[in-house]
């Protein structure tokens, strides 16, 4: 049984130098309480397709998605058309260069 929670985006926060292209941090909150954040990345090259593509403060962004099943899904989720199905958007990354 698919079940859905309400998800508030509460913030984008700058990020601090580091060895990838990380420049702002997603930041959410579930209505049950539980809150994290995902990595918005400036360089296609750090965050594979498939991936989420967003405009932050005017700039080109991507977030990387994976499998809802994975550790490293966040509850956010996303359909990629293209890829034709569901995806999470990962708070943490395995291979993040920074």
């Amino acid at each position: 049984m698919l079940v859905k929670f309400l998800v508030v985006v509460y913030g984008l926060h700058e990020q601090g130098i580091n060895m990838s292209s990380v420049f702002k941090r997603l930041f959410y909150q579930k209505n049950n309480g539980e809150s994290g954040s995902c990595n918005v990345y400036g360089d296609p090259n750090d965050c594979p397709d498939p991936r989420l593509y967003v405009v932050v403060d005017g700039r080109a962004g991507y977030i990387k998605v994976g499998n809802p099943n994975s550790p490293y899904a966040s509850p956010l989720r996303c359909f990629i058309h293209s890829a034709g199905k569901e995806f999470a958007l990962w708070r943490i990354y395995p291979h993040a260069k920074g």
